[in-house]
C-alpha cells in the first residue's frame, strides 16, 4: 500500500503540485511503531506541508458513540481539545496519551527543522525556478514551524 502512496506522490510531485499532508493517531491498532513509520514516510515522499494531530471523537460521530459506550472518553470539555491541534480526549488502546503527545512532538521538530525547510527550500528552487514562489513556500514553513512550538501539548485552559 506504502508502494502505492509513494507512486501517487511522483506523480503529484513531477506535476509540480505541492502536499499537505494530514496524519491523525490514536486509532486501535496503532502501535508505539506508527510514529517512526509515519515520520519516514512523510520523509522519504518529500511531503512538503504536515499537519499531525490525535484522533478526536466527534459528538455525534460513530467514533464518539463507540468510545462513550466503552467509557473511554476522558474529556468533555471542548474547551481543552477543539483547537487545533486538539489535545487526547480519550483513552487510546495500543498507546498512552503521553506517547501520543512526546510523539507529534518529535515529528513536528524533525518535520520542521531548519535543515529540512532549507533542503526543502532548494528542491523547490529547483522545481519551480520562479523565486517568488519559492519564498512564499519557505515563509509557509516557517510559519507552520513557529506555529508548531509545541505549546499545544498542554491543553490550554479557556474561560
Amino acid at each position: 500500500m506504502k508502494v502505492i502512496y509513494q507512486e501517487v506522490i511522483n506523480r503529484i510531485h513531477k506535476k509540480g503540485i505541492v502536499i499537505f499532508g494530514t496524519f491523525i493517531f490514536g486509532f486501535d491498532n496503532d502501535n508505539y511503531d506508527v510514529f517512526n513509520e509515519t515520520l519516514n514516510f512523510i520523509l522519504k515522499s518529500r511531503i512538503e506541508f504536515v499537519s499531525l494531530a490525535p484522533l478526536v471523537p466527534y459528538p455525534g460521530t460513530p467514533l464518539q458513540k463507540r468510545l462513550g459506550k466503552e467509557n473511554r472518553i476522558i474529556e468533555t470539555d471542548w474547551c481543552k481539545y477543539i483547537y487545533d491541534p486538539p489535545g487526547v480526549c480519550f483513552e487510546p488502546v495500543g498507546l498512552t496519551k503521553d506517547q501520543i503527545r512526546d510523539n507529534l512532538k518529535m515529528m513536528y521538530k524533525k518535520i520542521y527543522s531548519i535543515r529540512r525547510i532549507f533542503f526543502f527550500t532548494l528542491r523547490m528552487l529547483k522545481r519551480y525556478r520562479n523565486i517568488s514562489t519559492v519564498i512564499r513556500l519557505m515563509f509557509i514553513s516557517l510559519s507552520l514551524r513557529k506555529r508548531n512550538r509545541f505549546e499545544w501539548f498542554e491543553p490550554a485552559l479557556r474561560k
